[in-house]
């Protein structure tokens, strides 16, 4: 780990000597990553006599269950996230944001947690720089969790650097998340016919847990984007390859994941309990803001392990 923090100093400060260039990157129509509002909806709110400032933010509702060995009625959880940023000079200078996050279990009891209290500071479009607890910034493709589940929160420190070369889009993340992990991830888009490629792949050092190496990549085409992510070591492996398609306000995704033990921190991914498995998930969306998201994942679609979850969000 104190390997890795000194490798991300040190492309930390060569990706600061070129934070000047004024070059645009788009990989994939990402915006620039904001650990303060990461996962708002597309609406800000200007605050009246403050022209920099807005805020946004979230509301998801989500169901989680699953059953282990037929008892899927002590597995059930019921979680309300309220998520609020308010960004200063957005994109120009400074960002700084928190979120709160209220859980309540099946029996109504509940707590609530910070979510996010994250700063970032923006120079020009190509570079962030983000502190606190954040959202980390590494790259998943498809969405899919093998790496980080999207709700994994983070102390520590990243840096986003996108620029291009010639026909490359480039994206470099790195991240020093005190003693839970660390990493160096290079990220690619480029077009080949009349399909969009996104490649890369990175070093981890993760706690409690063996795999370094990463690679993975997308193709989209038309109405299909097809990708595979890969974690390995000398020792053990984790994989995984999947298929996503959206027509109109509906959305269809599945893959198909295999885990060695120890091969990944079970507690940084959305595989808490099916090491080897199919997920099948759903997505509606009612508005740019509003979204359904059904999914399950089981280790094979006729056995009793599985575990269910059901999100409605809302952007604001």
């Amino acid at each position: 780990m104190k390997k890795l923090s000194v490798l991300f100093v040190f492309v930390l400060f060569i990706v600061m000597n070129f934070s000047t260039l004024s070059i645009a990157c788009n990989i994939c129509g990402n915006p620039a990553h904001n650990p303060a509002i990461e996962s708002s909806g597309p609406t800000t709110i200007n605050i009246v006599g403050m022209p920099n400032m807005n805020v946004a933010g979230d509301l998801r509702l989500r169901y989680d269950g699953h059953d282990i060995n037929g008892e899927y009625d002590d597995n059930e959880s019921y979680r309300i996230r309220i998520g609020f940023g308010l960004v200063v000079n957005s994109k120009t200078m400074v960002s700084l944001g928190m979120k709160s996050e209220s859980d309540i279990d099946g029996d109504g009891s509940g707590q609530i947690n910070l979510d996010v209290a994250g700063v970032s500071y923006y120079f020009n479009d190509e570079l962030t720089l983000s502190a606190g607890k954040t959202i980390p910034s590494f790259y998943q493709p498809i969405g899919t969790e093998l790496l980080l589940d999207d709700d994994v929160r983070l102390e520590g420190y990243s840096a986003t650097y996108r620029t291009d070369v010639g026909s490359l889009d480039l994206m470099l993340n790195t991240g020093y998340y005190n003693d839970v992990m660390a990493g160096v991830q290079l990220t690619t888009g480029f077009d080949l016919m009349d399909l969009e490629i996104v490649a890369g792949g990175g070093y981890f050092d993760y706690a409690d847990a063996e795999v370094n190496y990463e690679a993975f990549a997308e193709v989209h085409m038309d109405l299909l984007t097809v990708a595979g992510d890969y974690l390995w070591n000398d020792d053990v492996e984790a994989w995984l390859v999947g298929v996503k398609t959206n027509v109109g306000p509906f959305g269809v995704y599945a893959n198909y994941r295999s885990i060695e033990d120890g091969s990944i921190n079970e507690n940084l991914t959305d595989t808490h309990y099916i090491n080897d498995g199919h997920e099948v998930g759903f997505t509606y969306t009612f508005a740019p803001n509003i979204v359904a998201d059904v999914n399950i994942l089981t280790e094979d679609f006729d056995d009793e392990n599985f575990q269910i979850r059901s999100d409605l969000t809302f952007g604001f």
